[in-house]
């Protein structure tokens, strides 16, 4: 996975964990215990069987602790085997993803039936909640040490004395007199059962040298080397982990209704003007089969006044084709027989009021969705001046875009400068530290057109166009990192007069224009052409700040190819039709939410960085149908 992507919460590592090689000169972790067949024994049996050794490292009583990732492995293996539960099967190669990220899942699904069992949020994440009730299950402690520890302290050492060598049921030993400790760098260990890392912290880790490092002015609290920091400093160490280049901040419109009342009552109070599109789509095309009278006579009117410009316009209501109404529908609303179209269709409260519906529960999705993704990709946000993540931002009006960034940005760095790392500042830490208080990725979440982005009701004091987005820029410009990716959410931002100038001259292209002035030339702009659901809408054209004109577009159909998908799905033993557009409705939501964080360099680079992620989401049939509705595996031939 790229760093710009953002990762989950960490599960706490150690760099010294009894049984495992930690520092160079020591003799290898020995193996304590045999692996136990735990399937057909009792709860207590399998306790028993699953009880530490006594011995040192290495397989302990059935579970292999040399690392974080393989003790989770064994334990699914094990539980899968001892209570019937489908989360086994797993390879203990020290990768949580793919087949083990499945597994992890059927426990969790599984998780409050067993003995002292919690109900466990699935989402296929080893964090705090799941690893504790697998430590449960197992009546066994997770290891500290991470997979890529393990790996590293196996490396043989460079110089320095050696160590007492672990036997085969014995632990490894220690440094030598003048060994020097093997630098080891924490995992990125996929956690979090959706607990916020702000404030809390994980679970204090015990290490085994008991050796305190200093910290930094802003925390002085002593902590032990792969024990998890809490509060501010905790926060700075996420900060340098999953954003090294520039954080992610996720901004959003407000709700425009309070209610469905509230809408009701703006729409009699405003000339229906804020639920006319939602006429548009989910009214009218009902309404008029019935009153095709009504509606051929004003089209028969207006199709006069436009034929006179040499458009070419369906004869009739009653015989025109789907597409050819849904031109009626358009060329209705935006002319001046519209309010007596409305008066007819609007004619009882019932009517207006289901409009008034559609028309609080879209306006209100806006925020909702950017909330959500927020959460998802850990955003980061100004709190009253302190940071916050998992957190969106809402923008009453247009001048406070520029202003929320560069709050974030201000209290990010002040966390940073506050707290040095764990282990001490290192050489080019204050660069690092510069480059991690930048906006890297920015959403903007509203309604949209070419030319305009807000909102209706109490959301269009944050309305603003293309005029505004100079200032916006201009504002914000100073906290933005030099590759910014600048994502309009929002419906038709790139589509431009009649769609064959490429998006020239729209509110994205505008952006982009500014982010070049700016000197931000790695930088793109990513608006939707067409409408659709606000983060999941993958006809996209990336506007490149370094170039002098134009965009390219590059949508889920060109990165997800139909033959890419068919041998995708080949590849994974997957056949059929429906899988087929399961997995392709998939591809483009996930392609709208990810693709725009990869490589923009080309389509190439774009298809080989989103394909390459998507793989590892995906790595076999297993994982497929347990994350994408609709897909089905066959069943295996007796």
């Amino acid at each position: 996975m790229p760093d710009s992507v953002p990762q989950h919460e960490q599960k706490p590592t150690n760099t010294a964990t009894p049984g495992a090689q930690s520092n160079a000169g020591g003799g290898a972790g020995g193996t304590g215990g045999q692996t136990a067949a735990l399937k057909g024994m009792s709860f207590a049996e399998g306790e028993a069987a699953m009880a530490p050794a006594e011995s040192g490292g290495g397989q302990v009583g059935g579970l292999d602790t040399s690392s974080f990732e393989r003790w989770v492995q064994s334990a699914l293996n094990g539980v899968a085997g001892t209570f019937s539960v489908p989360c086994g099967g797993v390879e203990v190669n020290g990768s949580l993803r793919g087949p083990t990220r499945t597994a992890v899942k059927g426990f969790q699904k599984h998780a409050k039936k067993l003995p002292g069992g919690k109900a466990l949020g699935v989402d296929g994440i080893v964090g705090t909640q799941t690893t504790a009730a697998l430590e449960g299950v197992t009546a066994t402690t997770a290891p500290t040490v991470s997979e890529k520890q393990r790996q590293l302290a196996e490396k043989p050492a460079p110089s320095g004395g050696g160590g007492g060598g672990g036997g085969a049921d014995a632990g490894g030993g220690g440094a030598g007199a003048d060994g020097a400790g093997a630098q080891l760098e924490p995992n990125a260990v996929e956690g979090g059962d959706k607990q916020a890392t702000e404030g809390k912290g994980g679970k204090p880790v015990e290490d085994a040298q008991k050796t305190d490092v200093k910290q930094s002015e802003g925390d002085k609290t002593p902590v032990k080397p792969g024990e998890k920091r809490s509060g501010p400093a905790g926060q700075a160490d996420e900060l340098r982990q999953r954003f090294p280049k520039g954080f992610l901040v996720s901004l959003s419109i407000p709700a425009a209704f309070d209610s469905v009342d509230d809408a009701f009552n703006e729409a009699k109070e405003n000339g229906y003007k804020h639920v006319d599109g939602y006429a548009y789509r989910a009214h009218f095309p009902k309404w008029a089969p019935a009153n095709s009278g009504a509606v051929q006579n004003v089209w028969k009117t207006l199709r006069g006044e436009m034929g006179k410009k040499g458009e070419k316009l369906p004869e009739s209501y009653s015989a025109a084709d789907s597409k050819a109404k849904g031109k009626i529908h358009s060329a209705i609303m935006g002319s001046s027989y519209w309010d007596a179209v409305r008066r007819t269709m609007y004619g009882d409260d019932g009517t207006l009021k289901a409009l008034a519906k559609i028309a609080y529960g879209n306006n209100k999705h806006i925020p909702n969705s950017a909330a959500s993704y927020a959460k998802e990709q850990r955003a980061v946000a100004a709190d009253g001046g302190a940071v916050a993540f998992g957190k969106s931002m809402i923008y009453n009006k247009k001048g406070e875009i520029a202003s929320l960034v560069t709050g974030t940005a201000a209290a990010v760095g002040q966390v940073l400068d506050q707290n040095a790392p764990a282990d001490g500042a290192k050489e080019g830490q204050a660069t690092q530290d510069a480059a991690a208080t930048k906006a890297r990725f920015v959403t903007i979440s509203a309604h949209g057109s070419s030319k305009w982005m807000g909102g209706h009701g109490k959301a269009s004091a944050a309305n603003l166009t293309s005029k505004d987005v100079p200032a916006i820029v201009g504002g914000m410009a100073s906290a933005l990192a030099p590759d910014v990716r600048v994502r309009l959410f929002a419906c038709h931002t790139s589509k431009g007069k009649d769609d064959s100038t490429k998006g020239e001259g729209t509110i994205a292209d505008v952006f982009r224009e500014e982010l070049n002035k700016a000197g931000k030339t790695e930088g793109a702009v990513i608006g939707h052409r067409e409408s659709g659901e606000t983060q999941t809408n993958s006809t996209t054209r990336f506007f490149s700040a370094g170039a002098a004109d134009g965009a390219t577009d590059w949508g889920a159909n060109d990165v997800f190819t139909k033959e890419y998908l068919q041998g995708f799905l080949a590849a994974r033993g997957l056949t059929g039709s429906a899988n087929y557009e399961a997995v392709k409705k998939a591809a483009s939501a996930y392609f709208g939410r990810e693709g725009w964080m990869e490589d923009l360099k080309s389509l190439e680079a774009l298809q080989k960085s989103v394909r390459a992620r998507w793989e590892a989401e995906y790595p076999d049939a297993a994982a497929v149908a347990a994350d994408i509705k609709g897909v089905k595996v066959p069943k295996a031939k007796k």
